[in-house]
């Protein structure tokens, strides 16, 4: 590994905001695009890129090549944390069967066999969209769930350095992170956020468990990357939480499952000096209120506007701007998708006027960006930052 990391433009710009360390050249801004957007810009398709034809790497590349922004580099992962079962054992084999294997689809079943019985999972890709997980491996929640922690392998011994993949690395920022409880259990629960809802509310001291074991297995993970070298390896810890948006969530699940992980985990992020950062998408207002007044959390994305969610943007820089880092929150599946190119700037005009005072403000989309969300329109919104977002 090299002595001195790589980095760019990009990435010391928006350290400098999600560090509060002045105000930078100008507010940075994130497009939201996502290997399955990237690999079309070389006339590829998702099913290619499950292929390897090009890489998640070679897509993002041609990405920051053709629209040098700046980043969270959450599609390809530019760090992390290897480890392995503390007692010396083998990892589960994961046996992969190929359901349907063509130009147009991939769709490929995965199954562990555990001492408790098998777990198995699908995942689908069609070409041109994103892989769909049609089938999640804790169908019983009872009989699937040991098997789970089993195959998790709980206590881990971890790595004392980074694993850096250099090719991605330096293009923006990026780090190891972990999910909210809630929206973790929803990864792997068939039937969604719909069977977890029931789960929460049928089976309470059976889930308190499940997230106590989360908790304790993440905040160790946690630990030991917050003890890990290079320490500049890592510019913030991300934590994933759309499921737990109030969109098909509740406050209620939130306050009583999310919160309390959230408080340690930021509580310990703050203390080494490591940034964290929050993805809650939909309707997040009062999430990000109980962030701002509970939590050590300083980054909140992505602030989604009506209809999508209930943010605005203005009242939160008035009231939590010197709290929170706050980025967003120009609308993807509407604005981006099917505005115009005028539209766009217009909408990230008004963004800045929000929230680019003082500093505190990443200009970002929503979501992801869909893949047939036009060029010109992320032109646009990037254009609009280097000229209208100089400080």
């Amino acid at each position: 590994m090299s002595t001195k990391l790589p980095t760019s433009p990009a990435r010391e710009r928006i350290r400098k905001v999600m560090r509060r360390d002045g105000l930078p050249d100008r507010v940075p801004v994130e497009i939201g695009i996502g290997p399955w957007y990237a690999c079309r810009l070389l006339g590829a398709t998702t099913v290619d890129l499950l292929h390897n034809n090009p890489s998640p790497q070679e897509a993002m590349l041609e990405a920051f090549r053709r629209y040098d922004y700046d980043p969270w580099l959450w599609a390809t992962c530019p760090a992390w944390l290897e480890s392995a079962r503390a007692d010396g054992s083998d990892e589960p084999a994961v046996h992969e069967e190929r359901l349907c294997d063509t130009a147009e689809r991939l769709l490929v079943r995965y199954r562990v066999e555990t001492p408790l019985g098998a777990l198995s999972w699908t995942l689908d890709t069609v070409a041109g969209r994103p892989t769909v997980q049609t089938e999640r491996p804790i169908k019983d929640l009872e009989a699937d769930w040991p098997k789970y922690r089993w195959w998790m392998g709980a206590p881990r011994r971890y790595a004392r350095t980074f694993t850096i993949d250099e090719t991605v690395f330096g293009r923006g920022v990026g780090g190891p992170g972990a999910c909210l409880p809630v929206s973790w259990w929803v990864s792997i629960r068939q039937g969604g956020i719909e069977a977890a809802t029931y789960d929460l509310l049928l089976h309470a001291p059976f889930m308190d468990e499940i997230f106590a074991w989360y908790r304790a297995r993440t905040l160790e993970e946690l630990g030991a990357i917050l003890a890990a070298e290079p320490r500049d390896a890592i510019d913030g810890y991300f934590v994933q939480g759309s499921s737990s948006s109030l969109s098909h969530s509740s406050l209620a699940f939130f306050e009583a499952y999310d919160l309390p992980f959230l408080q340690e985990a930021t509580r310990r992020t703050r203390q080494a000096g490591l940034p964290s950062h929050l993805h809650v998408c939909g309707r997040s207002r009062a999430i990000v209120a109980r962030c701002a007044e509970q939590t050590a959390l300083d980054i909140m994305e992505p602030l989604e506007p009506p209809p999508g969610g209930d943010c605005d943007l203005r009242d939160l820089k008035t009231r939590f701007g010197d709290r929170l880092v706050l980025k967003g929150n120009l609308n993807t599946f509407g604005l981006l998708t099917y505005g115009t190119p005028e539209q766009v700037r217009e909408a990230a005009r008004r963004c800045l006027d929000d929230a680019m005072a003082g500093g505190g403000f990443w200009l970002a989309t929503g979501d992801q960006t869909p893949a047939n969300a036009p060029e010109e329109n992320l032109v646009a919104l990037i254009e609009t930052a280097r000229t209208y977002g100089v400080y």
